[in-house]
């Protein structure tokens, strides 16, 4: 399940932090047969699964995992930019802002 996270760490320690392109607008939305909707419902079995999996990777990656407070925060501010940039995306008067996203390093306010 998060083959994709541990491709993106190793990039990150290899190569450092990724840049950005301008005027893109991409929302990566859940849908009925993602399999990040379908866990939604998952089964004891596979929530063990993939908290073994979060574990391993946490220690691979020497990475320590955020508080549940801190974890609600950060989805609560990526959906509010999420909503933000939408919002400039599409209204005309804002489309050549030179905001750019992310607009706060959360990671290190909290």
């Amino acid at each position: 399940m998060r083959l994709d996270v541990d491709f993106y760490q190793t990039l990150y320690s290899s190569f450092g932090r990724p840049g950005y392109a301008n005027n893109i607008f991409i929302v990566n939305e859940i849908h009925n047969n993602q399999e990040s909707f379908i866990l939604k419902k998952k089964s004891y079995s596979t929530k063990n699964k993939l908290k073994k999996e979060l574990d391993y990777l946490s220690k691979k990656h020497k990475y320590k995992l955020p508080s549940k407070f801190k974890l609600f925060f950060y989805k609560k501010y990526v959906k509010f930019e999420r909503i933000f940039f939408s919002f400039l995306f599409f209204n005309k008067q804002f489309q050549n802002t030179k905001i750019k996203a992310p607009l706060l390093d959360i990671f290190k306010l909290i």
